[in-house]
């Protein structure tokens, strides 16, 4: 019991010194959606979505831009009523549900481990984008392993390039988006296998439950969710964290090299970098125009997302 204390305390050390310095990362993208709901919640607790706002350029009710659950911005307009609405409060108290989730996931970890072309095109990208730190924990020089990522790398590439980025305007490299695109459907599309693959092997409710985990949320995610998103994918991460560690294990007799780890926190790492500042350039955007534009005759409007 008392080693076991011990590796939560250390789990969760790690997750809080790995967050702690982006608590003053600039809202960016959705985030003033969800901010600006419970801006309205704490006004009118009753009629989260009652209010107009012009989010693509015309004005539309918040009903129609926003269309899920109001939930997460009712948590932000409690908090904001005792600390404020400031980036560091408000990821301040978002860091006690990422401790959770890691908790939880370590706790399911001790027991398992030793549409349309278009659609699932992106729905298996954003997939592989959000675990794609995994790749480090894959035998990646397994000959079999590679021909398949190689093999389907290729197609999913010409798919992203034909169903895709033709169908849109971009100001860069189709050629580049197109690869990104098939490179990161074909390790969603690896983490789909491995799940069937971890049935057939085990044959146990662990297996089932993993593999309908990781099904049904990607499912949800691409066919049946208003929109593909990131966030509607995150419920998957403790699933296929697992689900990498077991079939990791099984590869190698139950051994675990843990110098892994470290080139898989420093990308993660990296990308959350990448996140934190790009978001903040939002912010410092912001500032410099209203200083440069403050003293004009008439109203300035922005457009950014």
């Amino acid at each position: 019991m008392q080693n076991l204390r011990k590796t939560q305390f250390l789990v969760v050390s790690f997750t809080v010194a790995a967050l702690l310095p982006f608590l003053n990362r600039a809202f960016h993208v959705d985030d003033p959606l969800f901010i600006w709901i419970a801006r309205q919640i704490v006004k009118h607790p009753s009629d989260p979505y009652g209010f107009n706002l012009n989010w693509v350029s015309f004005t539309q009710p918040m009903s129609i831009v926003m269309q899920n659950p109001p939930l997460c911005s009712y948590y932000i307009a409690a908090i904001a009523i005792v600390s404020g609405w400031s980036e560091r409060s408000l990821h301040l108290a978002f860091l006690v549900w990422a401790v959770l989730s890691v908790l939880g996931t370590f706790a399911i970890a001790r027991r398992f481990c030793r549409g349309h072309p278009a659609q699932l095109l992106i729905g298996l990208a954003f997939t592989g984008g959000c675990f794609f730190s995994a790749i480090f924990f894959w035998p990646l020089f397994e000959k079999r392993l590679f021909l398949l990522a190689a093999t389907l790398t290729t197609a999913f590439t010409v798919a992203f390039k034909f169903f895709i980025v033709s169908c849109v305007y971009l100001e860069t490299s189709e050629a580049v988006v197109s690869l990104q695109g098939g490179l990161f459907a074909t390790i969603g599309t690896i983490f789909l296998v491995l799940a069937i693959f971890d049935l057939i092997q085990h044959k146990n409710t662990d297996s089932l439950l993993l593999l309908l985990w990781i099904f049904g949320t990607f499912f949800f995610a691409t066919f049946f969710n208003w929109s593909i998103t990131a966030r509607t994918l995150l419920p998957m991460t403790p699933a296929v964290v697992i689900l990498t560690i077991r079939q990791f294990e099984w590869q190698n007799a139950g051994h675990f090299p843990r110098w892994r780890i470290l080139p898989a926190a420093i990308l993660s790492l990296v990308i959350v970098s990448a996140d934190y500042q790009q978001a903040n350039c939002g912010r410092t955007a912001s500032h410099f125009f209203e200083q440069r534009y403050r003293n004009e005759p008439h109203t300035t409007w922005f457009q950014g997302h």
